[in-house]
């Protein structure tokens, strides 16, 4: 679309977008040592492999076995696996796990794609529950060499049992997968509750990647012993958090967040990524343009333009409604992909 000046607006909806989730982002089970049969390369050791660092690997040749060790005994489903030049040769090889280090059960049996060195998924047999996993290799299609540069194993997550066919159901269990967002407890989301200032400052923080060391006082009703206070402290010296958010000097962190005041934090987010101006939305469209505080307009209109937020439907906006979990956590879900699809993100 134009405005009057000639100036082009390109939109992207992220409505009903289903989002690959990159397989690196899952939680992971912490592993905490590994051995392996043999060491051929004094630089390639097995340690390598959970290093977080792809550019380096364990290697030996043909049988050869390496087996790491996690924190505790977890249930999972699936093992990801990166290796060397795994772009032009694919590797075979099993996967057992075990309780013990003694006990030892077959979860899976094939080969690599051979067509990536990223990490690959290797959906498993079944849900296991073992606290030690081992890959037994057999070699590649072009040498005996097995080289892996990195092992990464996803935490089991239980499904929510109350957002079956919910319509933020995708939005909240992709949240979910890259621990963006948190259920009550394990298995209960509660998408229709209320969320308050505090609880959708963290989201926003753990999804822009926000850090802050020290809480500075930004606000009178914060103290630095807050759950919440670095969040609050890292938000307000990005730009987030501007006055007409907290008038006098008080964010009221527990209250449950309005429309209107997440439109500030939204619009305030939007600019962290692009520079590019937003057309502005004609907010007298809505029946209840009259109910937004004069103040928050401007966040409204850029935080509609950039699609983050959007009417309630039969022509209202709703800007004093109080926003639900589910909500939350498809606004997150829009500023994720905003985020990652910047031009600054560097991932």
């Amino acid at each position: 679309a134009k405005d009057g000046t000639g100036v082009a607006y390109y939109y992207v909806s992220f409505d009903d977008v289903y989002m690959d989730v990159d397989p690196a982002a899952y939680q992971k089970i912490n592993i905490v040592s590994a051995v392996a049969s043999a060491i051929p390369e004094s630089l390639n050791v097995p340690e390598n492999t959970f290093d977080g660092d792809l550019l380096n690997r364990w290697a030996a040749e043909n049988d050869a076995w390496i087996i790491w060790e996690l924190d505790d005994i977890y249930e999972f489903d699936k093992v990801l696996l990166s290796f060397w030049k795994g772009n032009l040769r694919t590797t075979v090889f099993e996967i057992y796990v075990s309780k013990d280090n003694v006990n030892w059960e077959l979860a899976f049996q094939g080969n690599a794609a051979g067509n990536t060195e990223a990490l690959e998924v290797f959906n498993l047999n079944g849900v296991y529950e073992a606290k030690y996993v081992k890959y037994n290799g057999h070699g590649n299609n072009l040498n005996g060499w097995n080289s892996i540069q990195e092992v990464y194993i996803p935490k089991l997550l239980q499904d929510f049992t109350d957002i079956t066919d919910h319509w933020a159901q995708n939005d909240i269990n992709q949240m979910r997968l890259l621990n963006l967002i948190k259920g009550k407890s394990s298995t209960v989301f509660d998408p229709d509750s209320n969320i308050t200032v505090a609880e959708f400052i963290s989201l926003i923080s753990r999804c822009m990647d926000l850090e802050c060391a020290e809480y500075k006082n930004a606000f009178k009703d914060v103290s630095s012993a807050d759950w919440f206070a670095l969040d609050v402290q890292a938000l307000y010296d990005a730009g987030l958090i501007p006055n007409v958010l907290a008038k006098d000097g008080y964010l009221n962190p527990n209250k449950f967040i309005t429309r209107e005041e997440m439109s500030v934090i939204l619009a305030n987010a939007y600019a962290n990524y692009y520079t590019t101006p937003l057309a502005e939305v004609n907010l007298a469209k809505y029946s209840d343009f009259n109910e937004m505080t004069p103040d928050y307009c401007e966040y409204i209109s850029k935080s509609i333009a950039a699609r983050f937020l959007k009417g309630r439907g039969n022509n209202l906006f709703a800007p004093k409604a109080t926003a639900t979990r589910a909500e939350a956590a498809a606004i997150l879900k829009r500023l994720y992909i905003s985020k990652v699809t910047s031009p600054a993100y560097v991932g």
